[in-house]
């Protein structure tokens, strides 16, 4: 399955808005989008910038749910994980 980074800048207050909206966006996602994987983010709590890594079927189905959730993000990328093991491999 594709895997994408969402760019998002939540803002100030961000670990208070993942304290209590957090628990019903998994609850939607097991319910209305079994087929996406939130993998985790890494996040600047100060700040609220974070960066998001998701599993989905595509695009639209990652937008989709940032609408349906209301989540803020600045943008979305198709990605690959990549490691220094990768460069090794291939020299």
């Amino acid at each position: 399955m594709p895997t994408f980074l969402a760019i998002h800048n939540f803002g100030p207050g961000a670990r208070e808005r993942f304290a209590k909206g957090g628990p019903a966006m998994i609850a939607l996602l097991k319910e209305r989008y079994p087929q996406v994987v939130w993998n985790g983010a890494y996040i600047q709590w100060e700040t609220g910038k974070a960066v998001c890594f998701w599993d989905a079927p595509d695009l639209d189905t990652i937008k989709g749910l940032f609408e349906q959730t209301q989540t803020p993000y600045q943008e979305i990328y198709p990605a690959e994980w990549f490691t220094p093991h990768d460069l090794a491999t291939r020299a």
